[in-house]
């Protein structure tokens, strides 16, 4: 088999292994520069980057859900009525995220 037909076979096991080593330095207390330098040796610098704001992202993402959900279920406990709490619960909706990413909230949203 032609090397490159075997590298382009081999990189979804090599980006497993890589997020699986991520994963356990980070367990580790491992910080960010750290977790740069193994992607960026296991990769390369720009897709270490890349990496890196995408972990940016998602913990930015992480934490807007995090405030949503403590103002969703302070709505829930206010006594409202339940069409005052919808009506709140859309305007903090709509205030928080953007018409794409409403649609993802429903995941985040409790009984």
């Amino acid at each position: 088999m032609p090397a490159q037909v075997k590298a382009e076979l081999d990189a979804p096991r090599q980006v497993l292994l890589l997020q699986h080593k991520v994963e356990q330095l980070r367990e580790q207390g491992a910080s960010d520069d750290e977790i740069y330098r193994l992607r960026a040796q296991t990769v390369n610098p720009e897709a270490a980057a890349r990496l890196a704001e995408l972990d940016r992202e998602e913990a930015a993402w992480k934490n807007r859900i995090a405030q949503y959900q403590v103002a969703r279920q302070q709505i829930l406990q206010s006594g409202d009525s339940a069409a005052q709490q919808q009506a709140a619960l859309q305007q903090l909706q709509m205030r928080q995220f953007s018409a794409q990413e409403r649609p993802r909230l429903t995941a985040y949203e409790g009984p």
